[in-house]
């Protein structure tokens, strides 16, 4: 495969848009070199997405992300955000404040995910996982370690989440192709 001479060569090899490019690479999840060009290596490992075979063994929530948003473009709230605030004090008001969502601590806060009470029951319960995804690629993957409160707009749900990394994580980078714009749940 030729060297990227652009995003837009970028975006045929991947099967997207260049918007899809342009939100990959503010989010950071997509290398670009100097002069702006995103770096063969990185569009290979995202193109080795297609490659695998989506696990479905555990209850899944793919959530697309906005680089702009609240998360830049992954699935944690930083240290501060209101919505870390609202899911700390709800675990501690729910008698469970030895679990407690810090930035960096290994136990993380996501959320305002639109999801069925049913739904979210599941994932609490069997530790399920949520993945963010850009244009259908996997950017971040999380075990379900709690759920919070729901946000009363549209019953959204916030979780307490512990981010996978190394091969456990590895296994959930897989393309999920999905038009919708909302939460996708995967039983």
């Amino acid at each position: 495969m030729p060297p990227y001479r652009d995003k837009t060569s970028a975006a045929r090899a991947l099967g997207v848009s260049v918007g899809v490019i342009d939100r990959l690479i503010t989010a950071g999840h997509l290398a670009v070199t100097a002069n702006g060009k995103p770096t063969q290596a990185a569009v290979d490992q995202l193109a080795a997405q297609h490659t695998r075979t989506c696990p479905t063994d555990r209850p899944t929530l793919r959530c697309p992300v906005n680089p702009d948003g609240p998360t830049a473009g992954g699935l944690y709230y930083p240290q501060g955000h209101p919505m870390l605030t609202t899911l700390n004090q709800h675990l501690a008001a729910t008698g469970r404040p030895q679990l407690q969502a810090v930035p960096g601590s290994g136990l993380e806060g996501t959320g305002a995910w639109e999801v069925s009470p049913a739904a979210a029951n599941t994932l609490e319960q069997t530790n399920g996982i949520i993945l963010a995804t850009i244009g259908g690629y996997v950017v971040d993957a999380a075990e379900v370690i709690a759920r919070g409160p729901s946000i009363h707009h549209r019953d959204r749900k916030l979780f307490l989440v512990r981010p996978l990394t190394g091969p456990a994580a590895d296994r959930w980078y897989c393309h999920r192709a999905n038009k919708r714009m909302l939460p996708t749940y995967l039983p």
